[in-house]
């Protein structure tokens, strides 16, 4: 039996019933989808207010930065240096080790193509993370969830400082 792609996930702006108006429970389409806006409009705005915000970064920032800055300076030798280095001093080790190499790959990605190698960079890609988090919330939510229930999580992930 083939199941309709409207029975696992009813569409969010559906028909109206016989009789009845658009919408959900009496809302209608446009109300919806300026609510939807705002809350994602809000979320945008709160995190692009918070990319400068932040006058001193954690250690663990701090180290990522230097090793993408190597990675961008000095290639592959500069991070073999840097494990070299971590390994050598036991001091070093309650930091991230530069063997995560997926993050800083990113970061280091990011410092080319903006050409800076400072700590914005990477306030950069977790603001551009936190965006389209809510925007993929959104366009989850309406696929999958009531839009009531779409809406509450997109109104409190856009004011979670996450």
């Amino acid at each position: 039996m083939k199941v309709q792609n409207s029975a696992i996930a009813p569409p969010l702006f559906s028909s109206p019933p016989e009789g009845g108006e658009g919408g959900v429970r009496g809302i209608g389409k446009a109300a919806l989808i300026i609510l939807f806006s705002l809350a994602l409009a809000a979320g945008i705005a709160a995190r692009l207010y918070n990319l400068n915000n932040v006058s001193k970064r954690t250690r663990d920032e701090g180290v990522y930065t230097k090793q993408a800055a190597t990675l961008v300076v000095n290639g592959a030798g500069g991070v073999r240096r840097l494990i070299e280095e971590h390994n050598r001093y036991k001091a070093l080790w309650i930091y991230p080790p530069p063997t995560r190499i997926g993050y800083t790959g990113l970061l280091a990605a990011a410092m080319m193509a903006s050409g800076r190698v400072d700590e914005k960079v990477g306030a950069a890609i977790s603001c551009a993370s936190g965006v389209l988090s809510l925007v993929l919330l959104t366009v989850m939510g309406i696929r999958y969830l009531n839009p009531w229930a779409a809406l509450t999580a997109l109104m409190f992930m856009s004011a979670s400082p996450m």
